[in-house]
């Protein structure tokens, strides 16, 4: 269970393959990502991509970015794909 900023909970776990493969286009484009805007705009792709399939009626853009810091981000990202953020350095 992933526990956002505004209290929400929501169950999180490995996307489903089609979703993968969604979320691991979005995810490479990382590497060109040329500034923190661009980093975040990727950041919200991804868990967009994830909100979809765990529960569709949070995953906007709006709501993402009003009710959720960086570490839920992180922890939606981690819980989707097993990739740990922290170790690849976008802290």
């Amino acid at each position: 269970e992933i526990e956002l900023e505004n209290g929400t909970t929501i169950l999180g776990k490995p996307l489903k393959i089609a979703a993968l493969r969604r979320f691991m286009k979005e995810f490479a484009k990382l590497d060109e990502a040329k500034d923190n805007d661009a980093t975040f705009d990727i950041f919200s792709e991804l868990v967009l991509i994830s909100l979809d399939q765990w529960d569709k009626k949070l995953a906007t853009k709006e709501y993402i970015e009003n009710n959720m810091d960086l570490e839920n981000y992180h922890a939606i990202i981690e819980a989707a794909s097993g990739i740990d953020l922290r170790s690849q350095g976008n802290e």
